[in-house]
């Protein structure tokens, strides 16, 4: 019900624009923009990133 007409307002306004699940928390984002600001590879460091990410999440769904 939500994701219908937020697309159709976001395209609406940028025609280009695309909506994508995201895979992993949005502070995955976040830190990769900021290594990018302090002019750190990104890119090199993405996937470590995400398997970090990962195993945390699988952490705290075995807590739970």
């Amino acid at each position: 019900m939500l994701i219908e007409p937020m697309r159709a307002t976001i395209q609406a306004l940028a025609p280009g624009a695309n909506l994508a699940r995201l895979t992993a928390p949005p502070v995955v984002g976040g830190v990769l923009l900021g290594m990018e600001s302090a002019g750190l590879d990104a890119t090199a460091a993405r996937p470590t990133l995400l398997a970090s990410v990962g195993d945390l999440m699988r952490k705290q769904v075995d807590l739970a």
